[in-house]
């Protein structure tokens, strides 16, 4: 447990992969309806290598010092440019998540699903948002307080965002996830749409309008 609040936001870069992918890994393991961690930390260590490596993508990291990385958040100002980076690795992700499907091969039908979201024939079906820039992921470590740092690091981003001349920005939650819709509301943002996957789960896109974000962003 800290002992003080010292806790520094900066931007993440590729040396910061293997702490991001740990952290991705804990906080999704206890989110409603998160499915990126059942992939391995092996997977998440290449997404954020490719994510890290993109020059379309921004990554804010919550820095405790000696207590390493508690908190992320990421965005994509160009989704297509990141999801042509991913296909570019595609054998580098499926030796990742092998050790995983090896363990529980049921989970061969819901990478499909998810691949199946990464093509052009499917684009819109949920998974993910294509119109706009759009938040990828954002955490903090259930073992941290936040003192308030976890809301810091997203209205940080939507400055920047904002900063850059972007009026908009996405993301995409599971219904299941009530907690994290309600605080996306709390700070702006309008549900545009909501639907039904083919794997089942109800989801839903959100999005910020930044010319009426006033002060929060």
């Amino acid at each position: 447990m800290p002992n003080d609040i010292s806790i520094r936001i900066r931007p993440a870069d590729l040396r910061d992969v293997k702490q991001l992918a740990r952290l991705h890994y804990i906080c999704s393991s206890v989110q409603p309806g998160a499915f990126m961690y059942r992939l391995g930390l092996r997977f998440l260590v290449e997404y954020y290598r490719v994510i890290l490596s993109n020059k379309t993508s921004i990554v804010l990291c919550a820095d405790a010092a000696g207590d390493g990385i508690v908190g992320l958040v990421s965005v994509t100002l160009r989704p297509e440019k990141e999801l042509e980076a991913m296909r570019k690795r595609r054998l580098r992700f499926l030796l990742a998540v092998l050790p995983a499907i090896i363990r529980r091969p049921a989970l061969i039908e819901a990478v499909y699903l998810r691949n199946r979201s990464l093509s052009a024939k499917f684009l819109g079906e949920g998974f993910l948002s294509h119109s706009c820039p759009r938040i990828a992921y954002w955490g903090w470590s259930p073992d941290y307080p936040s003192y308030g740092k976890s809301m810091t690091l997203l209205t940080e981003i939507m400055r920047l965002v904002r900063e850059i001349g972007e009026n908009r920005l996405q993301l995409e939650v599971d219904r299941i996830n009530r907690k994290v819709e309600v605080t996306h509301r709390l700070l702006g943002a309008k549900v545009v749409r909501e639907f039904t996957t083919s794997d089942g789960r109800e989801r839903i896109i959100m999005e910020y309008e930044f010319h009426a974000l006033g002060t929060q962003a």
